[in-house]
């Protein structure tokens, strides 16, 4: 009797050893997940610290564009100055020409009338 329980006894830790097993099987697959979504995460923060860097670039480049666009404005408001300035001078040349040829026609009429 004595070797029957001892064979039971042998088998009781041998089931108990394959439970063992079969757990400490369940907890590498389970730590193999949780590497796996580790790997996963990191793999995601990439991307997003590649698509923050590509939107930064985006965003100087349309800052850069915007200076350009302001130094063409004020280019052509400069520019724009420029055109007002000779349109004045050639209003004050034209009057001064209209002027002249007021002063020519009275010295015409002056002649004349003494003529």
């Amino acid at each position: 009797m004595h070797d029957q329980e001892l064979t039971t006894h042998d088998q009781e830790l041998a089931t108990h050893d394959q439970e063992l097993a079969t757990h400490d099987q369940e907890l590498a697959t389970h730590d193999q997940e949780l590497t796996t979504h580790d790997q996963e995460l990191a793999t995601h923060d990439q991307e997003l610290t590649t698509h923050d860097q590509e939107l930064t670039t985006h965003d100087q480049e349309l800052t850069t564009h915007d200076q350009k666009l302001t130094t063409h404005d004020q280019v052509l408001a400069a520019h724009d100055q420029e055109l007002t300035t000779h349109d004045q001078v050639l209003t004050t040349h034209d009057q001064v020409l209209t002027t002249h040829d007021q002063v020519l026609t009275l010295d015409s009429q002056v002649l004349a009338s003494h003529g």
